[in-house]
């Protein structure tokens, strides 16, 4: 039963995607594609990113979504997890920051680059792996590194000149942004009236008690590695990643924090996370979770809707879903605007958890 409510759920995704790329309407951006030497996909393909250049002080960086494998049957089953998907405006792949309008896009004078996803690895790998006779590069981090440091030497990029940062996930793409927070603050120059802004959309990061051991050690130990950067060290016994966060706000204090949620996401509970999805919602509203770890953090802030619902910027339908009188899109506004006190979460949970 199970397997089939997963199925449908799939299929219904395919069908948001099919209708988001069938309706979409608007100038997009024009995109200079940029192959990035030494980086390849997991399958050895050339990497590559897309940019825009417009201002020199506003930069844009989003990491794509993609899911994760870690064998055989998750890397090259019925969905390949580790192809290059490439085009920032082709079928399903249409940006929400690629809008030139600012009524539909309040960054649309930002200069932006898109990181592809092709790795599988939640853009934290450094190893090649073998999963029975095939091989599979899981060189996310190293792609990303590889990506700034070759934009900032050919002067596509000029961080002496960067005064306002912002940098953009979804799914897998959210988790990369959080292992490169590290890398791209280091990059940014110092300064109070300098604008950073970090926003996460359904990263998940509540997991079950054994979700680590699906992943072979050199995937775990390039994660271990990669929150290493945090100053955090263990905490890794268990799937519940939530518990990092607070840390995370109060060491980079001068990032505006947004993270977008479902309570009960289905690909971050069910298809990934070993966890049903009540469990997941239990974990984002305990002492330990998304709910309080942002709340009382005065740079972040959450927006938590209780459905199964996952990518909502990603998504074209799901980003207008208003929750608390306010949808997605409009979330990640007022966290770049520095508005990040206060949580957005339905009336019903609320009530449920006595918030």
């Amino acid at each position: 039963m199970l397997l089939s409510k997963n199925k449908l759920f799939l299929f219904s995704m395919v069908i948001v995607f099919m209708i988001q790329s069938v309706f979409a309407r608007g100038p997009y951006r024009k995109y200079k594609k940029i192959l990035i030497p030494g980086a390849v996909c997991g399958n050895g393909d050339p990497y590559l990113v897309f940019m825009d250049k417009k201002r020199s002080s506003k930069w844009l960086f989003e990491f794509r979504p993609g899911g994760a494998c870690w064998n055989k049957e998750t890397c090259f089953g019925p969905i390949p997890r580790a192809f290059p998907l490439f085009s920032p405006k082709g079928l399903f792949l249409k940006s929400v920051f690629s809008r030139k309008r600012k009524t539909q896009n309040f960054l649309s004078s930002h200069s932006q680059v898109i990181f592809p996803y092709c790795t599988a690895d939640i853009y934290a790998g450094t190893h090649r792996a073998s999963y029975g006779t095939k091989d599979i590069f899981h060189h996310g981090r190293i792609n990303i590194e590889k990506s700034l440091k070759y934009l900032a030497e050919k002067g596509y990029l000029d961080w002496s000149k960067v005064k306002d940062l912002f940098v953009f996930g979804s799914s897998a793409g959210a988790f990369g942004t959080l292992i490169h927070l590290p890398h791209f603050d280091d990059l940014m120059p110092k300064g109070p009236s300098l604008k950073r802004t970090l926003i996460l959309d359904s990263p998940g990061l509540h997991f079950g008690e054994h979700f680590w051991e699906k992943f072979t050690p050199e995937f775990r130990n390039d994660f271990e590695k990669a929150f290493s950067k945090y100053g955090i060290e263990n905490g890794f016994e268990d799937g519940n990643l939530a518990k990092f966060f607070r840390p995370i706000c109060q060491k980079y204090p001068h990032w505006n924090v947004g993270v977008i949620q479902s309570s009960r996401d289905i690909v971050m509970s069910r298809l990934f996370g070993n966890i049903s999805q009540s469990d997941h919602e239990s974990l984002i509203f305990s002492p330990n979770g998304l709910y309080e770890s942002t709340a009382k953090s005065p740079n972040c802030s959450s927006w938590i809707s209780k459905n199964m619902l996952h990518g909502y910027l990603f998504f074209a339908p799901f980003r207008w879903l208003k929750i608390d009188g306010l949808n997605a899109l409009n979330f990640s506004k007022k966290v770049y605007r520095g508005r990040t006190r206060k949580n957005y979460i339905p009336l019903s949970l609320r009530k449920e958890y006595r918030l």
